[in-house]
């Protein structure tokens, strides 16, 4: 950063700084990180969907759950997980979201097959 400041009635530059070494190496292994998780979830041969247990919205699912129930990745995301829940009960799968309290617990649910 470069600044224009007065010193003693003159104009003066004053520069600051910063070593980001630290921040970009981290920056660079949590992208390797997440790329190396995507490519496991896409490359899975189980049927994986991520949905928010709160909304039921489905956040995102793999090739293979689109192959097993026959839907497109567009027209999955961002609904709820109902019609998922009623291909579930089709095959004899139980759902696997836990309610405590008579609410559904905080956090997302993974279902894998």
């Amino acid at each position: 950063q470069l600044t224009l400041s007065n010193f003693n009635k003159n104009e003066v530059y004053v520069a600051f700084i910063y070593d980001i070494t630290t921040r970009k190496k981290i920056e660079e292994a949590l992208e390797n990180n997440k790329n190396y998780v995507q490519t496991i979830f896409d490359s899975s041969t189980d049927g994986i969907f991520i949905h928010d247990t709160e909304t039921g919205e489905i956040l995102d699912v793999n090739k293979q759950m689109c192959t097993m129930f026959g839907y497109k990745k567009s027209e999955v995301i961002g609904n709820t997980d109902v019609v998922i829940k009623q291909e579930l009960e089709r095959y004899g799968i139980q759902s696997v979201i836990g309610k405590k309290g008579g609410r559904y617990q905080r956090g997302f649910t993974l279902y894998y097959f």
